[in-house]
């Protein structure tokens, strides 16, 4: 296998087709989501290793970049990451090949091993098999390195049915899903609209950021659509999807006026609850469970299995009986001593930092 590293979003362009199809219908590692990330964030270079047979076809990738500063030197990273907070991340492969795909990875990281000073592979998920595999690939080759506890992601695993769900839920919750769709969704106040078409797309984007915005700008916060680069992304990548039939977006109107909405990312069974925003003139009816409700309920009656709640510890996540999936930090030194005391430094730098953190829970 022939593996060779693009470091010109313009090249990713010329392997959308064959990188959406190594994505198997997966959103989050589509080029519809990476590749387009990488052109937005184009102050970090790409570094797309791409796996070739020998018919030339593509039969693996790793949506990398690559980073410098005078604290890690040249790092290696996942598209993707920073404000925009992909999850689940990987390396894609032909089925049946992903064995071969990782060695012919591992090989190329290990001849260009004076060209990066760290592999940092940061909220990978901890189960991620052709990452592990990767990892202790590196190792036996005389990388060095570390793993950190990253925070994981939560999952609702969805059964056949809405009654079904309801009784998987606590006596009170059920109780408050039963009041929220009685009171409020079953009556004449609330409208529920699903974004199936460019229009309707184009009619819910300033919707999605005003309710965003709200939220985050009246607890202080600025709110991810201040900054300019993850709008224009999402502005992008929201259409992108749409068309590839990869986009779960919803809105809920009371009274005429949007209460709130959900930006979520469908694969083939599985809903990834992305992004969201609610009014605040509207607190007092729990938008935001509304929302869960409607978006959850829709999810079931449409066959997914599972609905990925994503990054973060929300208290509501365990509420809804989601379960945990553990994710990691990896960072990996190549077989250089100067690259190698970097890492470690680095590495108990954040080590320290994220123990502190939990100490401060």
């Amino acid at each position: 296998m022939q593996v060779h590293a693009l470091t010109d979003p313009a090249a990713l362009e010329s392997i959308a087709d064959p990188w959406n199809a190594l994505a198997a219908g997966d959103p989050l590692n589509s080029h519809h989501w990476l590749g387009v990330w990488a052109r937005h964030y184009s102050d970090s270079a790409p570094y797309v290793l791409t796996v070739h047979d020998q018919a030339g076809e593509l039969v693996g990738l790793a949506p990398w970049r690559k980073s410098r500063s005078l604290r890690e030197g040249a790092a290696i990273r996942w598209l993707g990451d920073g404000e925009v907070c992909s999850d689940h991340t990987t390396i894609l492969a032909a089925p049946g090949q992903e064995k071969e795909v990782v060695e012919a990875i591992a090989r190329f990281l290990l001849a260009d091993s004076g060209a990066w000073d760290c592999l940092c592979l940061e909220n990978t998920d901890a189960d991620n098999l052709r990452v592990l595999r990767l990892i202790e690939r590196l190792r036996d080759g005389g990388c060095g390195g570390v793993t950190l506890p990253a925070s994981g992601s939560w999952t609702l695993e969805l059964p056949a049915t809405w009654e079904e769900f309801f009784a998987m839920q606590s006596r009170s919750h059920r109780g408050q899903l039963r009041r929220a769709e009685r009171n409020v969704l079953s009556s004449d106040r609330c409208e529920a609209r699903v974004v199936r078409t460019e229009a309707d797309l184009e009619e819910a984007w300033p919707v999605l950021i005003d309710l965003h915005q709200q939220r985050w700008e009246a607890e202080g916060e600025p709110g991810c659509f201040a900054s300019a680069r993850f709008t224009a992304f999402h502005h992008e990548a929201t259409r992108r999807l749409l068309g590839a039939g990869m986009l779960h977006m919803q809105m809920i109107l009371l009274d005429g006026r949007p209460a709130a909405i959900d930006y979520n990312l469908q694969a083939a069974d599985t809903i990834h609850g992305y992004q969201g925003g609610l009014a605040l003139e509207f607190l007092p009816d729990s938008p935001g469970r509304l929302m869960r409700v409607f978006s959850t309920r829709r999810a079931v009656e449409a066959g997914f299995k599972h609905f990925d709640m994503m990054r973060g510890d929300e208290s509501y996540k365990a509420h809804w009986r989601g379960t945990h999936r553990a994710a990691v930090h990896y960072r990996v030194a190549p077989p250089r001593v100067s690259a190698r005391v970097r890492a470690a430094a680095e590495g108990a730098y954040r080590g320290l930092r994220s123990a502190a953190k939990r100490a401060l829970k």
